[in-house]
C-alpha cells in the first residue's frame, strides 16, 4: 500500500538541505525536486509491504551526467541515516576507490558543514571520515571498493556511486549479503551508461529490464533509466531532451550542442558523448574511426 505521508516526508526532508556546488551553493539555496526525482523519492519511500516497511529494497537509477545524481543520492543516504528510525543504523557509500566512495559522503558530509541547525538539532558529530549520531548509535561512512572491508558489516543503506565503473561483481554482491539482516534496507545504485556490457552494473540494468517488462517479478526491485533509443538522431536537441530530465536546470542544451558538435568532428569523442550525455551503452571507450564517414 502507499504512504502518502512518508512520501512527502522525505521529499521535506530533501528539500531543506542546500546546495554545495556550483552557482546554486553561491546564492545559498536549497534543493529543489524536479518531478522525475519527486516520483523516484515517492516510490521508494512511499510503498509499503504487510508489515508497514519499505516494498522496495533495491533502487537502481540510470541517467547521463549532469542530471544532479550525487546530491540527490547525498540528501537519501542523510534520510536514511537521521529519519528512518533504525538503531545503530549503518550507511555507507562504496566506489571503485577510496576516492570514489568519498564523493556522495563528502558532498553529504558538506551539506551538513553548511546546516549546523540541523547537525545541532540531531545531535550529529561531523569527523574526518565518519557522520556519527550517538543517540542512535547511527554512522554514515565511505567504504572502499575491497569487499572484505564490507564482510560482516550490518548495513541498512548502502548508495553505490557510477557502477558501471566497477570491474567485478565484488562490490555489489558484498553490499546485498551485507543488507540482509535488516527489515527495510535499501540497497541505492546510480549510474551512467558505460562501456562494459558483461560487468555488473548492465547484469542489473537487464534484470531490471525484465521487471520493467513484466518477464521477471520482482516486488522488492525499483529502476528508472534515462536515455536516449538507439535509433534516436544523437545529433538532435529532441533526443537530448528525453535522455536528460534535468535539461535546462543541470544540463544545458547549449553545452550539449558545443559536445555534440565536437563528437561529430572527432570520432573518438562520439562514443563518450553516446554513454555519458544520452546514457546509451556502447561497445568500446573509443571509436576507432567515424561509422558515419564509412556508412556514406
Amino acid at each position: 500500500h502507499y504512504d502518502a505521508a512518508r512520501a512527502n516526508e522525505v521529499c521535506e526532508f530533501v528539500e531543506k538541505l542546500p546546495h554545495v556546488k556550483g552557482i546554486w551553493a553561491t546564492r545559498g539555496e536549497r534543493l529543489k525536486l524536479q518531478p522525475w526525482q519527486v516520483f523516484i523519492l515517492c516510490t521508494v519511500f512511499g510503498w509499503l509491504n504487510s508489515a508497514d516497511l519499505r516494498r522496495y529494497r533495491t533502487a537502481y537509477v540510470e541517467v547521463p551526467r549532469k542530471n544532479g545524481k550525487s546530491s540527490l543520492s547525498a540528501a537519501v543516504a542523510l534520510y536514511c541515516l537521521l529519519m528512518d528510525g533504525e538503531t545503530g543504523a549503518e550507511v555507507c557509500a562504496a566506489g571503485t576507490s577510496r576516492d570514489s566512495s568519498r564523493i556522495i559522503w563528502r558532498t553529504a558530509y558538506e551539506m551538513l558543514q553548511a546546516s549546523p541547525e540541523l547537525v545541532e538539532a540531531a545531535g550529529l558529530h561531523l569527523m574526518a571520515n565518519a557522520i556519527v549520531q550517538p543517540s542512535t548509535n547511527s554512522t554514515f561512512k565511505a567504504l572502499s571498493a575491497e569487499e572484505r572491508t564490507i564482510e560482516g558489516k550490518n548495513i541498512h543503506a548502502a548508495f553505490i556511486d557510477e557502477l558501471h565503473a566497477h570491474a567485478s561483481r565484488a562490490v555489489w554482491d558484498s553490499l546485498e549479503n551485507a543488507t540482509g539482516a535488516r527489515q527495510q534496507s535499501l540497497t541505492w545504485a546510480i549510474s551512467t551508461a558505460g562501456f562494459n556490457q558483461t560487468g555488473i552494473c548492465y547484469e542489473v540494468r537487464g534484470y531490471l529490464q525484465k521487471i520493467l517488462d513484466k518477464v521477471t517479478p520482482d516486488e522488492t526491485f525499483f529502476g528508472v533509466i534515462h536515455c536516449a533509443d538507439p535509433d534516436d538522431d544523437w545529433q538532435s536537441p529532441t533526443t537530448w531532451a528525453k535522455a536528460n530530465p534535468n535539461l535546462n536546470i543541470s544540463v544545458f542544451e547549449a553545452d550539449l550542442e558545443r559536445l555534440a558538435a565536437k563528437a561529430a568532428r572527432t570520432p573518438s569523442a562520439q562514443n563518450t558523448f553516446l554513454t555519458k550525455r544520452l546514457d546509451l551503452w556502447v561497445t568500446t571507450d573509443t571509436a576507432l574511426f567515424s561509422m558515419a564517414g564509412w556508412a556514406a
